[in-house]
């Protein structure tokens, strides 16, 4: 399966204000891109997942959400500069 082509981004810092932002974009993308109500509940529901941990585990990150509605395209993004989970 191919990775889309990055959207144009609309970035918000992820903080505990911010997820609440990330959640509205991330619905709403979601509808912009046809998706059904189940699968915008997943991509809402995984997408403030990653951002709580990036919350929880190194104190703030950075969320996308890219949408191009004409080809039913939705992307959630979240990074954080966190050190990541030691190998065994």
């Amino acid at each position: 399966l191919d990775t889309p082509t990055m959207l144009e981004p609309q970035e918000n810092q992820v903080s505990g204000r911010a997820l609440r932002r990330v959640r509205k974009q991330t619905e709403a993308g979601a509808k912009a891109a046809g998706l059904s109500t189940e699968r915008t509940h997943d991509l809402v529901t995984a997408a403030c997942e990653a951002a709580t941990n990036a919350i929880k585990h190194a104190g703030a990150g950075q969320a996308w959400v890219r949408t191009d509605p004409n080809a039913g395209v939705v992307q959630v993004w979240v990074t954080d500069k966190g050190s990541g989970i030691a190998p065994d």
